[in-house]
């Protein structure tokens, strides 16, 4: 079982904040049309919703980052 108590729970929401501010300018205001030419999209295509992959493979370094630390190391049973 985890123990929970060292866990500063501040600082993920800040990070979880941080994290969704970076990516609203990262595909907003900032990069919008170098990122659609780069990927080979239009205006059009996203005023009809094409492409929505992009939100999956967009949260996956977030959801990488919060497995926890046990799910992330190797066993070395059966290795040789």
């Amino acid at each position: 079982m985890m123990n929970f108590t060292a866990v500063n729970v501040l600082a993920i929401l800040v990070v979880g904040v941080a994290f969704m501010i970076v990516g609203f300018l990262w595909y907003g205001p900032l990069f919008a049309k170098p990122w659609m030419k780069l990927v080979g999209m239009t205006q059009e295509d996203l005023q009809r919703g094409a492409n929505s992959a992009v939100p999956g493979w967009a949260s996956s370094p977030g959801l990488a980052l919060s497995r926890p630390r046990s799910a992330q190391t190797t066993s070395s049973v059966g290795a040789r």
